[in-house]
């Protein structure tokens, strides 16, 4: 009898694939949960009895072990998904074009959400985000471009930022090595593990801010190159015992820095939930029904950057406000009203603008200047994949072949 054998997939040749609407439906329902985790914080601190977070703690928290108020869930989710999509966007770009792109998309709205949560803080309006003594000039400037946490005397005016700085670092990275990604997909993500556990072993005290700093990036760098796994393995740039190694290498490494790293890590759920995240991004990346595919997800998606950055000012200074003179129920229902008002003056006025502005320069640039044939395959939405936000639909990032 004869076997007939079935060829080896060539892993040198990207695969064709389908779009994935299913990362628009994992990054809004991220959105979600972090706007959850903050709302639940809030009625904590306060010593509120907030129904909703009972019954999330006794459904969900409880019995998975996870951390309190579904801390880092909504957050491990965002991170893979941007390493997810912006490594396949990182093959089509030069990487001076594919950094700018990605500050560009970051700096306008972060800048206009730090504007909002100065004034909130000058006026004593959320006192459980930010102390008033935290809103002088000196302050505002750091917080503009992340130094406040690297620097000394410096506070947070929107706490939710430290994250961007896992996320500059990456793009940083990225840029750096898109021509070493172009020829050796699977090696820069083992360069970076080499760096990480070298840097986790070099910085160990943190009695001034920056090695903090230094400590906190690397501790979550490498939920991010998951995320890089991913896309190289699903795009068949990297073979799948290859996947399987390099991410095995960088969980280890997340699971090395949470149990050496007390001062990062609040809670003994990172691990449990990183796993959980990482296996629902691989079922829930897949999906493609009409749900997945409707305009309100779409929407919804191209929002969840300003969602993430607004959502703690305008509930905060909200709740403060109103749950002592209408309670818990009525209060959380104007807070998530304040926050979706924030949420689509930032993406109309500020977030949409500025991509305008951007692309309108991209245009009119002279022939030459930061452009190839990479880039010009690039479709006009891809400056919009970014950071938590990846405003712009993930499932508009197609496959495509090198040349």
């Amino acid at each position: 009898m004869t076997v007939e054998r079935t060829p080896l997939a060539d892993f040198r040749t990207p695969a064709a694939r389908g779009r994935l609407y299913g990362l628009d439906v994992l990054r809004v329902v991220a959105s979600v949960v972090v706007v959850y985790t903050h709302l639940a914080a809030w009625f904590h601190a306060g010593n509120y009895r907030w129904r909703v977070g009972s019954a999330v703690t006794e459904a969900v928290v409880d019995p998975l072990h996870l951390n309190a108020n579904l801390g880092f869930v909504g957050v491990s989710t965002f991170l893979l998904l941007s390493g997810l999509v912006v490594t396949s966007v990182a093959f089509r770009e030069s990487p001076g074009e594919f950094f700018v792109r990605r500050i560009v998309r970051i700096v306008p709205a972060l800048w206009g959400a730090l504007a909002v949560a100065f004034v909130l803080v000058k006026i004593d309006a959320v006192p459980t985000m930010a102390t008033q003594d935290t809103a002088t000039a000196g302050q505002l400037l750091s917080n503009l471009w992340l130094g406040n946490y690297g620097l000394p005397d410096q506070n947070p005016l929107l706490p939710v930022t430290w994250t961007l700085t896992v996320q500059i670092a990456f793009y940083a990275f990225t840029a750096l090595s898109i021509p070493l990604l172009r020829r050796r997909p699977w090696l820069p993500a083992a360069i970076a593990a080499t760096g990480i556990s070298l840097t986790v072993s070099a910085v160990h005290l943190f009695d001034t801010p920056f090695p903090l700093l230094v400590r906190t990036i690397v501790s979550f760098l490498p939920v991010v190159f998951l995320g890089q796994v991913i896309s190289l393995a699903r795009e068949r740039r990297i073979r799948p015992a290859t996947a399987v190694a390099l991410g095995i290498v960088h969980f280890l490494l997340f699971v090395r820095a949470d149990l050496t790293t007390s001062a990062v890590f609040d809670g003994d759920g990172y691990q449990r939930t990183l796993l959980i995240t990482v296996l629902v991004v691989l079922l829930g990346m897949a999906a493609g029904g009409r749900l997945a595919r409707s305009g309100l997800v779409q929407a919804l998606s191209r929002r969840t950057y300003a969602v993430y950055l607004v959502h703690m000012p305008a509930c905060y200074a909200v709740l403060t406000l109103l749950t002592p003179r209408i309670g818990v129920t009525w209060s959380t229902l104007a807070a998530l009203a304040a926050t979706v008002a924030a949420t689509e003056v930032l993406h109309r006025f500020v977030e949409e603008p500025a991509n305008r502005l951007f692309r309108r320069w991209l245009r009119r640039r002279p022939p030459g200047i930061g452009k190839d044939k990479v880039v010009a395959s690039v479709p006009r939405h891809a400056d919009n994949v970014v950071t938590y936000g990846l405003s712009s639909p993930a499932s508009d990032i197609r496959p495509h072949t090198r040349s």
